[in-house]
C-alpha cells in the first residue's frame, strides 16, 4: 500500500492540501487539511487499513450520512465522507481551534462555575442528537473541545457507523462488541457486556463519568490501571461517593451525577433532555451536608459477579498467578489513635544476610510496591530516585518524613536464599515515631508477585485508606510481563539505571536479556530506550548513535502497552531529543494523562514544554515533577530554570539551593540550577558555586555552563581562558566542541557561539538547543543566523527572537 498521506492527497484532488498530521489511535489517522474553495481548515480522519478491512465503505458512508445531518451549535458536524483510492474510508469536519477537555484537565483543576458550563453544553449536544435517534456511544473529554468558552462533541455517530458496516458476526459479546465500540474508561456496564439493547442511556452514563472526572478532579476508577479492570469496575463497582461541599459543588448536581452512573439504566435519569433539565434548573445555593453517599443497591443480574468474571475474561488479560499466603505471619496493626495516613515514601529495601548480589532485588521489591501504591487513591506516593537520597544514610524516620513531608515511612528487609524469600516489612508514622504495623512473609522465591500484592494490601489496610467501593484490596501491580526470569532481568536493569554513570552499560545488557526472555515486554522496551538517552548524559556515548536505538525501543514500549505511562514517557523523550516538537508534545502530554502522579513523566513534559517556550506551563509541569520527586537533583535543577524561565525567580532559587544541599557533584543538573541564582540576582554565589563544579566536571557541556556563570558574574577574563583551553581540550569530540557556545557567550564572542550552533543542529544535539528563553541567548537574538537556527529546529521564531525570547518582561 502507498503512504496513507500521498494516498489521501490523491484522493481529496486539487480542492484540499493536507497541511500536517494530528495523530490519532488505533482507529484512525488525522490530518489539517486547506479546504480551498472556502478558505478553511478542516480536520480529515481516514480509517486505519486494520480497520478499514472488516468494514463495508459502502455501509460506513450510509452510516455516516447520518451523522451529518446533525446541525446543533455543540456538536462538530461531519462535512462529507468517502473513501480513498485503495478503499479506506474517510470522512472530514470542520477544524476547531482550542483544546480538549482532556488538555484542560491536565492543565490543572477546572473551577465548578467553568465546569458546570461545559458539562452544560455536552447535554445539549446529546440531548439534540438522542431526539434525532442518534447515539454517541464513546463520549470522553478526549472528544469534547473547548472553543472560545463553548464545549462542542465531535465524533457523533462514528462509533455506531463502524458497528453498522462491520462485515464480521458482532454478537452479544465482549469480544466482539464491548472491544469496537467506545472507551474502557468511560463505558456504560450494559455496553460494555455488548448488550444488544444498549441505548442511550448508554451516553448518560459515560456524561456521568466525564462530569465526576471533571468536578472531583479524578476518574471514579483512576485506581483501575489496565482496561480489564476499568470494564470489571463499571460493571460491578461502586463509585466512590464526592464529598461535595468540600469541592464546592452544588448538592443538586452531585446527586445527579451519581445518579447518571447507576449500574441499572432504569435508574438513571430517563433521557438527555431529563439531564439537561436538572442542570438547568440547578442553583448555586448552599452546599453544606452535601456529602453523597454511594448507592449500594444490589446488582441487577446484568452485572451480577458471574457476567463480571465473563467481562473481564472477555478483556483476555490475566493477572500472574498468586497462590493463598502460606507464611506465619505476626502483624501488628494500626491503632485506632493513630490519625490516617495520606502520604508515604517506601525506602529502598536492604538485602540482608550479606548477599549484596541481590541488592537489586530488595530495591525492586520497593519499587513495585511503590507502582501499586500509587494506584490507591488518594494515597500520595514520593518518588523512587527521592526515595533513594535516603539509601544508606541512617537518618531518622521524623527526618525524613520532615525532607519529604509525607506522613509515613515503609522500611523493610529481603533475604533471598535460593528458592527462599523472607521479606520483612515496617509501616511507621513519621511525625510520631510509632510503629503502625510490622510483618514478615516467607515464601517460595516464585511466588514473587504474589508477596507484593500481599504486602501492598496490608499497607492499604494499614493507612486506613477508603477504596473503590469499600473494597480493602488494590489491583495487583502492572508488572508487563509474568515471565519470572525477564522480571528479575528486568530488575536488575533498572537498579543499574538508577544509579547512572557507567552503570548504564550494565542496565542497558539486562533490558536486553529481559527483552529476549519476553519479547512483549514493553516496560522492559521502555527502561532500555530511557537507558540510550541517558548514556551521552552520563558517559562518551554520542547521542547521534543513542537516538535512533532509543527511539525503535520506545516506539516498540508504545505499541506493546499504549496504556503504559513508561512507554509513552520513553517516547516523548526521544522526540523531544530530535526536535520532535509536536509529537513529544503528544506523547508527554498522554504521560501524565495516563499516570499524573508519575515525576518523570511531569518532568519530561516540563523539559518539552520549556524548550518549545510554554513558560507558565512549563513552571506548573515543574511544581508537579519537585512535589512528587523533592530529593530529585536532576528534578530540582530543570524545575528550577523552568520557574526562572517564568519569572518565579524567588521559587527558582529554593529549588536551586535544595538540589546544591542534595548533591552538588550531579553536574548537568547543577549547573542548570545555576541560572536560576545569576537571573535572581544571586551572582556571587552562583559564581562560588560554578567555581566547585569547575574542578570536578569532566564533560563538556558541563563545564561550559559553569564558564557560563562565572562570565555573567563577573569573572570575564576567567571565563575567556576558560573557553580557549575548552575548545583545545575538546577539539576533537563531535557533540563536545558543540557544547562550548555557551562558555564563548558568556565571553561576548557571539560569531563563534553561533558557528558552534550551526553544527550542533545538524546532528541534532539537544543540550546545545534545547531551551533558547534562556537569557544567555539574548545577545544574539537579532542575529539572521539565530533566526535560521529556530526555523530549522521548527520553534516559533517570533517568540524566541523577541528581546527576551518570550520570558515575563
Amino acid at each position: 500500500m502507498s503512504d496513507l498521506r500521498a494516498q489521501l492527497q490523491s484522493t481529496l484532488g486539487d480542492g484540499y492540501t493536507l497541511e500536517r498530521e494530528l495523530g490519532g489511535g488505533g482507529m484512525s489517522r488525522v490530518f489539517v487539511a486547506q479546504e480551498h474553495a472556502l478558505g478553511r481548515d478542516v480536520v480529515v480522519k481516514v480509517l486505519s487499513p486494520e480497520r478499514a478491512a472488516s468494514l463495508s465503505a459502502e455501509r460506513f458512508a450510509r452510516e455516516i450520512k447520518l451523522a451529518a445531518a446533525l446541525q446543533d451549535p455543540h456538536i462538530v458536524p461531519v462535512l462529507a465522507a468517502g473513501a480513498t483510492n485503495e478503499g479506506l474510508p474517510y470522512y472530514t469536519m470542520p477544524f476547531v481551534r482550542g483544546d480538549s477537555l482532556r488538555a484542560r484537565l491536565v492543565a490543572g483543576a477546572v473551577p465548578v462555575a467553568e465546569a458546570l458550563g461545559i458539562l452544560r453544553n455536552i447535554a445539549q449536544a446529546l440531548a439534540y442528537a438522542h431526539e434525532r435517534g442518534i447515539v454517541h456511544r464513546d463520549i470522553k473529554p478526549e472528544n469534547v473541545l473547548l472553543s472560545r468558552g463553548t464545549a462542542v462533541v465531535t465524533d457523533f455517530g462514528i462509533a455506531k457507523a463502524l458497528s453498522a458496516s462491520s462485515t464480521k458476526a458482532e454478537g452479544n459479546t465482549l469480544t466482539s462488541v464491548g472491544t469496537s465500540i467506545g472507551t474502557p474508561a468511560y463505558m456504560a456496564p450494559e455496553q460494555a457486556l455488548g448488550d444488544v439493547n444498549t441505548d442511550a442511556r448508554a451516553d448518560l452514563y459515560a456524561w456521568g463519568v466525564v462530569a465526576y472526572e471533571v468536578l472531583a478532579g479524578a476518574h471514579p476508577f483512576a485506581a483501575r490501571s489496565t482496561p480489564q479492570a476499568m470494564v470489571a469496575a463499571h460493571i460491578s463497582e461502586a463509585p466512590p461517593s464526592f464529598d461535595a461541599a468540600r469541592l464546592g459543588i452544588p448538592r443538586d448536581v452531585a446527586a445527579l451525577v451519581m445518579q447518571c452512573l447507576e449500574k441499572d439504566p432504569t435508574q438513571r435519569p430517563p433521557s438527555a433532555d431529563a439531564l439537561l433539565a436538572r442542570l438547568a434548573s440547578e442553583t448555586s445555593g448552599s452546599v453544606e451536608h452535601a456529602t453523597v453517599p454511594s448507592r449500594r443497591r444490589a446488582p441487577s443480574l446484568l452485572v451480577s459477579a458471574a457476567v463480571a468474571v465473563l467481562a473481564i475474561a472477555g478483556w483476555a488479560l490475566l493477572r500472574p498467578g498468586a497462590t493463598e499466603p502460606s507464611a506465619s505471619r505476626t502483624g501488628t496493626p494500626a491503632t485506632d489513635s493513630t490519625a490516617p495516613v495520606r502520604s508515604l515514601v517506601v525506602l529502598p529495601f536492604e538485602s540482608v544476610g550479606g548477599d549484596t548480589a541481590n541488592a537489586y532485588f530488595a530495591e525492586g521489591m520497593a519499587d513495585e510496591l511503590s507502582n501499586a501504591l500509587t494506584k490507591v487513591p488518594g494515597l500520595q506516593l514520593t518518588a523512587r530516585s527521592s526515595a533513594a537520597a535516603f539509601r544508606g544514610k541512617n537518618a531518622s524516620v521524623q527526618a525524613i518524613g520532615k525532607a519529604l513531608n509525607v506522613g509515613a515511612v515503609l522500611e523493610g528487609t529481603v533475604r533471598r536464599a535460593g528458592r527462599k524469600l523472607r521479606v520483612s516489612t515496617q509501616l511507621t508514622n513519621a511525625s510520631t515515631a510509632t510503629v503502625m504495623w510490622s510483618e514478615s512473609y516467607e515464601r517460595d522465591a516464585t511466588d514473587v508477585f504474589a508477596v507484593q500484592d500481599d504486602i501492598a494490601n496490608a499497607i492499604v489496610s494499614a493507612l486506613r485508606v477508603t477504596l473503590t467501593g469499600g473494597n480493602t484490596n488494590i489491583a495487583p501491580a502492572a508488572r508487563g510481563t509474568s515471565n519470572l526470569e525477564a522480571y528479575d532481568l528486568y530488575q536488575r536493569g533498572v537498579y543499574f539505571y538508577e544509579r547512572r554513570g557507567p552503570g548504564l552499560f550494565r542496565a542497558r545488557e539486562y533490558f536486553e536479556q529481559a527483552i529476549r526472555q519476553d519479547p512483549n515486554f514493553a516496560r522492559a522496551y521502555a527502561g532500555l530506550a530511557l537507558t540510550w538517552l541517558g548514556l551521552p548524559i552520563y558517559t562518551d556515548v554520542l547521542m547521534r548513535d543513542a537516538l535512533p536505538r532509543a527511539l525503535d525501543a520506545s516506539q516498540r514500549a508504545v505499541a506493546l502497552d499504549s496504556m503504559s505511562a513508561e512507554s509513552w514517557v520513553a517516547l516523548g523523550l526521544a522526540h523531544t531529543h530530535q526536535h520532535q516538537w509536536q509529537s513529544a508534545d503528544l506523547e508527554t502530554a498522554r504521560a501524565v494523562r495516563l499516570d499524573p502522579r508519575n515525576a518523570n513523566a511531569w518532568l519530561y513534559r516540563q523539559g518539552l514544554l520549556s524548550a518549545i517556550g510554554s513558560a507558565e506551563a512549563a513552571a506548573e509541569a515543574a511544581r508537579r515533577a519537585a512535589a512528587l520527586n523533592p530529593m530529585s537533583v536532576g528534578t530540582l535543577g530543570s524545575a528550577s530554570m523552568a520557574l526562572s524561565l517564568a519569572g518565579q525567580h524567588a521559587e527558582a532559587m529554593a529549588l536551586s539551593d535544595r538540589a546544591w544541599e542534595i548533591d552538588s557533584t550531579l553536574g548537568t543538573p547543577i549547573t542548570t540550577s545555576l541560572f536560576a541564582l545569576l537571573d535572581g540576582g544571586r551572582r556571587a554565589e552562583a559564581k562560588r558555586r560554578a567555581e566547585i563544579v569547575l574542578r570536578t566536571a569532566t564533560r563538556p557541556q558541563v563545564l561550559a555552563r559553569a564558564t557560563y556563570v562565572l562570565g555573567t558574574a563577573g569573572e570575564r577574563a576567567r571565563a575567556l581562558t576558560m573557553a580557549r583551553q575548552l575548545t583545545e581540550r575538546f577539539a576533537g569530540s563531535v557533540e563536545g566542541a558543540n557544547s562550548l557556545g555557551t562558555a564563548w557567550l558568556a565571553v561576548g564572542d557571539t560569531a563563534r557561539a553561533l558557528t558552534l550552533m550551526e553544527r550542533a543542529v545538524t546532528i541534532p544535539d539537544y543540550f546545545v538547543l534545547s531551551h533558547l528563553g534562556l537569557r544567555m541567548y539574548d545577545p544574539v537574538r537579532r542575529s539572521p543566523r539565530f533566526s535560521a537556527i529556530v526555523r530549522e529546529l521548527g520553534l516559533d521564531v517570533a517568540l524566541f527572537t523577541s528581546p527576551n525570547g518570550g520570558r515575563p518582561r
